[in-house]
């Protein structure tokens, strides 16, 4: 049902709400990556047999650097693995061996719809629930590390290598960006995120040091975008007409040039501003789903050949 690819360990979820994990398992220093209760790596998917002991079914999973955290069908947020700077949401900076739950984010008190995991961070989006049973809000939620602003909590200046969170707290920022704004989909890089409210498609974007708090990304304003993903140091966003916006970085020093993951060109190095991506044509190519990677990102394309005729690629 999903597949979640992180830098050093994956985590994938079948029709029934089972979790495997499969990859690096942990350190010397550091372990639970995985979910089973030590610091063993998996060559092949391994089942995380703690949550079907205690019955609970997997929503989503997000992996991040060395830790992974979960929503399960019941609404709860797990989290396990490194406890560093406090991405595993529970006032401490412990490692967890298990999944356990973060106690800020109880069913009771809020209704969880989804999540995303950077690499030292989490997001989760909330929205409550009225007596006519109708889900409403909309507030994003956010814990880990903020050494470069990834939390959009502000501060600015204020923000070093040690800054963290170590509970999950509103994405709102010192100007209450987003105080207002119901979010509808969120996305976590490696130090950065963005979201998208509901007020027309607008993209807000924080974090690599360059906003500290959510910030609109306005030369996307009077585009409704549906669709936003955020690698490394870069982010995609998709329109409603399946045109696709790049900005960020593609400079990789590992590969000792451009990444491409901007989609613009070999001569496109870093953008501050969205920018269209020429490659699609909608109607004639139009993009349908995205995927960023850490170096890479990937698109699924509908290719229409005739008023009558459409073929995906």
């Amino acid at each position: 049902r999903q597949i979640e690819l992180g830098p050093k360990f994956s985590a994938a979820t079948d029709e029934d709400g089972n979790l495997y994990t499969f990859g690096n398992g942990g350190t010397l220093t550091t372990m639970g990556w995985l979910g089973h209760g030590n610091a063993e790596s998996q060559l092949r998917p391994k089942l995380v047999e703690s949550l079907v002991e205690d019955q609970c079914r997997v929503q989503r999973v997000g992996v991040g650097e060395m830790h992974m955290t979960v929503l399960t069908t019941d609404g709860e947020v797990l989290t396990t693995g490194h406890g560093a700077y406090g991405k595993l949401g529970n006032l401490e900076s412990i490692d967890r061996l298990y999944l356990d739950t973060v106690a800020v984010l109880t069913p009771d008190a809020y209704h969880v719809s989804d999540i995303a995991v950077g690499k030292s961070f989490n997001l989760a989006l909330t929205s409550t629930t009225t007596t006519a049973q109708e889900t409403r809000g909309g507030k994003l939620f956010a814990w880990g590390k903020n050494s470069k602003g990834q939390l959009g909590s502000g501060m600015g200046l204020s923000v070093d290598t040690f800054a963290m969170q170590e509970y999950p707290e509103p994405v709102e920022g010192e100007s209450d960006t987003l105080l207002h704004q119901r979010i509808v989909k969120m996305s976590a890089g490696h130090s950065h995120a963005a979201a998208i409210s509901d007020d027309g498609g607008r993209v807000y974007f924080w974090g690599m040091s360059l906003q500290f708090d959510p910030t609109l990304v306005e030369e996307l304003n009077g585009v409704t975008i549906v669709d936003v993903a955020c690698g490394e140091d870069y982010t995609l966003a998709l329109d409603e007409r399946g045109a696709l916006y790049s900005f960020g970085v593609a400079s990789s020093a590992l590969l000792r040039g451009n990444s491409g993951v901007l989609g613009q060109g070999s001569k496109v190095q870093q953008l501050a501003q969205a920018t269209l991506m020429e490659a699609f044509d909608p109607p004639t190519q139009t993009v349908r789903q995205i995927s960023a990677g850490w170096k890479h990102a990937a698109c699924l394309v509908s290719t229409t050949t005739t008023a009558e005729e459409e073929k995906e690629s």
